[in-house]
């Protein structure tokens, strides 16, 4: 072989190794659903909808925020202005953050918030998408003393609020629905999917801007029967101290680079809820190679 073949030839393998490389690099980082959550897969609703105690003792999972002592004292005095007490105790709090949730976003137009520091400013940082607002409810939520989690579907992102006699109860702070059953109680994520023709939305507060959706007022599931809580197959939740990073983070090339050269990059936990046909989301830095 001569010299110009042979160039030729290290070339072509350098090139394909190249191509190889950016090809794994966009399937398993880019594209693949958080991927740099170290993931732990759980097969049936009770493990999933745990308490709070026991997901951290069996998941090792805490869904607390790290949130300073000033922001909880700043977010408790922001949601005094829309407590009512008409209801009870609760429903009143759930309202009132709701409330909160859908004034913040409504006051902001610009790019995703991702900052816990920013979490309660009122400024052009924060755009009004689902998730946004569940996060910023489930912060608010915590700040009196609730656990909460976000929970993210195919399409759609949601919270969840822990009572320790009802167990969770998901508030779409997006939508402005939360579920219940023929006896007026309110339901889990998981039990409004696996039932949903048996569950109906009710709405938490009246409407207050029109910028805000509203699924029922909008007839959101009249006119979509397979809804994002119709049939969905897709439930991960985040630990507390990754909720407002992960974004952040998992889009930095460093990240990618050293979970795609290394497998060891991480930028917090998880816990998916996963059925037969589901797909697996998360472990890059975990099982990066046995997937290849």
């Amino acid at each position: 072989m001569n010299y110009t073949n042979k160039k030729n030839c290290y070339l072509f393998i350098y090139c394909l190794i190249f191509f190889i490389f950016i090809y794994v690099v966009y399937e398993n980082v880019i594209i693949r659903p958080f991927p740099f959550i170290i993931m732990k897969y759980v097969t049936t609703i009770d493990d999933f909808n745990a308490s709070p105690d026991l997901l951290e003792k069996n998941q090792n999972i805490s869904f607390e925020l790290p949130l300073k002592k000033s922001y909880i004292t700043k977010l408790k005095t922001f949601l005094s202005q829309f407590k009512t007490k008409k209801c009870g105790y609760f429903e009143d709090d759930i309202k009132a953050a709701v409330s909160g949730t859908r004034t913040l976003i409504h006051h902001s137009k610009g790019p995703i918030r991702r900052n816990i520091d920013q979490i309660i400013l009122i400024d052009d940082n924060l755009d009004n998408i689902c998730s946004e607002n569940a996060k910023i409810f489930v912060a608010l939520m915590q700040s009196i003393g609730y656990i909460g989690r976000v929970v993210w579907m195919c399409g759609h992102t949601v919270a969840e609020v822990y009572q320790p006699n009802s167990g969770w109860i998901l508030i779409d702070p997006y939508g402005n629905i939360a579920f219940k059953d023929i006896n007026d109680n309110f339901l889990d994520l998981l039990t409004i999917n696996k039932n949903f023709d048996k569950v109906r939305p009710v709405n938490i507060i009246r409407r207050k801007y029109s910028d805000c959706e509203d699924y029922i007022e909008s007839k959101y599931f009249q006119k979509n029967s397979k809804n994002v809580y119709n049939n969905q197959k897709c439930f991960v939740t985040l630990d507390g101290d990754s909720l407002f990073s992960f974004h952040e983070q998992h889009r930095k090339a460093s990240s990618i680079l050293r979970s795609a050269l290394f497998g060891e990059f991480i930028v917090g936990k998880g816990i998916q809820y996963v059925l037969k046909d589901s797909s697996k989301f998360g472990n890059v830095g975990i099982n990066f190679y046995k997937r290849l």
